[in-house]
């Protein structure tokens, strides 16, 4: 109960007594999968045979450690990179959460059947997935194969047993001063603000929009899948997200939720309200429970294709029109 105690209202996303025990229920479901052993086996994972995974250190802050999908061909530069933040149940220990995206929430599967499609339903005895929804996304791929990408998953702690505001600042800046520029310097990601994104699953979704709330200028996009987020936040995130673009350039953001998840309704409330006031959202919403079955089948499919479409459509712009190169730089001009 201390634990919940030391954490405010705006400090959590406006969740409250009820929201908070929600999360923390649907992150012991989560933690309630089991997870492979600790020796990497990329073919277990899924990952598509043009991908690897390396383990990154990074020093100097709140967090110490990520891993990186990458493409496998060596010498790429200008890579788009992903920053993807994992779930409260990962938050238990670093090996947890930099491994969460792999090994739980079916990253290397979809990245797959992205990569080599058709699309098809990756659970036999699921249909969170449609048909009609999978026949779209292979149109899509049709028309423009998957990109590559660097999809970078750094160890998130739990600051909900921090002073969280804090922790959030602290976080946010170890993300652009620390994470970033060691992926740009490693893995030939690309230093331009416009092909560099973040998004995170539940509690990972909560933390990416506090970490673009506090650092537009390091993205070109946000997103939250399930985020853990309260109807009495929905507001606050709206505020913040228009004062961002207004400094930084319009800026587009994913939002997707599904029937059985608890933040459905929020997450619909955000989207409508963003796209009230002017603010480019695009919200998925499909059936399915919260949690790793439904991101392995169909969030992270879904949340991969968007930021693809997101990365390619900028550089497009930016080869046609040599003044757009300005935007792609600042992370706006959508």
């Amino acid at each position: 109960m201390r634990v919940f105690e030391s954490i405010t209202q705006n400090e959590t996303g406006g969740l409250g007594r009820r929201g908070f025990l929600r999360l923390a229920g649907a992150a012991a479901l989560c933690a309630a999968f089991p997870s492979p052993g600790a020796t990497s086996d990329l073919k277990r994972w899924g990952l598509p045979t043009g991908y690897t995974l390396e383990d990154l250190r990074v020093s100097g802050g709140i967090s110490n450690r990520a891993v990186v999908v990458r493409p496998k061909k060596q010498g790429a530069k200008d890579l788009p990179v992903l920053v993807l933040i994992h779930g409260l149940a990962e938050t238990r220990h670093p090996r947890d959460g930099v491994y969460a995206w792999v090994e739980r929430y079916g990253l290397g599967s979809s990245l797959a059947r992205l990569v080599d499609p058709p699309v098809e339903r990756g659970l036999k005895k699921r249909r969170f997935l449609t048909r009609q929804r999978a026949e779209v996304l292979n149109e899509r791929l049709a028309r423009h194969p998957l990109g590559d990408v660097l999809l970078v998953c750094p160890y998130a702690p739990n600051m909900y047993k921090m002073a969280t505001r804090r922790a959030l600042d602290r976080y946010a800046d170890w993300i652009g001063e620390r994470l970033l520029p060691k992926v740009r310097e490693r893995f030939g990601g690309s230093d331009q603000p416009g092909l560099t994104a973040i998004d995170g699953c539940s509690f990972g979704g909560f933390v990416s929009f506090e970490v673009f709330a506090r650092r537009p200028e390091l993205f070109g996009a946000v997103g939250g899948i399930q985020a853990a987020v309260g109807e009495r936040s929905v507001s606050r995130y709206v505020s913040k997200f228009a004062a961002a673009f207004g400094e930084h350039g319009a800026k587009p953001v994913f939002l997707a939720t599904s029937s059985r998840d608890p933040y459905r309704d929020a997450i619909a409330t955000l989207a409508k309200k963003l796209k009230q006031e002017g603010l480019g959202s695009e919200l998925i919403t499909t059936k399915g429970p919260h949690g790793p079955r439904w991101l392995a089948e169909v969030g992270v499919l879904e949340m991969l294709a968007w930021h693809d479409a997101q990365f390619r459509e900028l550089k497009s712009s930016a080869e046609a029109a040599p003044g757009a190169v300005t935007a792609l730089r600042a992370g706006g001009g959508r």
